[in-house]
């Protein structure tokens, strides 16, 4: 059974997932609802040093030191592009990346913060483990 994790917007925490996560949970289905360093709970890790890259390595820490597999991976808004920098990052481990007003960037162009324009239900799914390294 696929394992869901969400990454929040910016500005919010991983708790803006929760009514998913009261859904999900009575089904039986497992929903990962990690914040990002510097954002919601954890606002009093800011610095000058945090960037997308490092929200990237936040959500791939959460999906590696939980050994997490078969992972559908839903980003919404800036969450989107961190999910995006995820899939590129562990494609292997994700069945499918979701998002939701997200700036739109294709899994391995994620370079920048930047955002100039929103792409609404975008979704990506390599087209095989043994494509996504898996």
């Amino acid at each position: 059974m696929p394992v869901f994790v969400g990454v929040h917007g910016a500005w919010s925490g991983g708790w803006a997932w929760w009514r998913m996560h009261s859904l999900f949970l009575g089904k039986g289905i497992r929903f990962v609802m990690p914040t990002c360093t510097g954002l919601g709970e954890r606002a009093h890790l800011l610095n000058p040093g945090i960037d997308l890259n490092t929200h990237i390595e936040d959500i791939v820490q959460v999906i590696e030191h939980e050994d997490l597999s078969d992972v559908v991976l839903v980003g919404h808004s800036y969450g989107g592009m961190v999910a995006t920098g995820v899939a590129a990052r562990v494609a292997n481990r994700i069945r499918r990346l979701i998002t939701s007003m997200r700036c739109f960037r294709s899994p391995a162009s994620v370079r920048s913060t930047s955002c100039h324009g929103y792409r609404v239900g975008a979704c990506w799914k390599p087209r095989s483990r043994r494509d996504s390294g898996g």
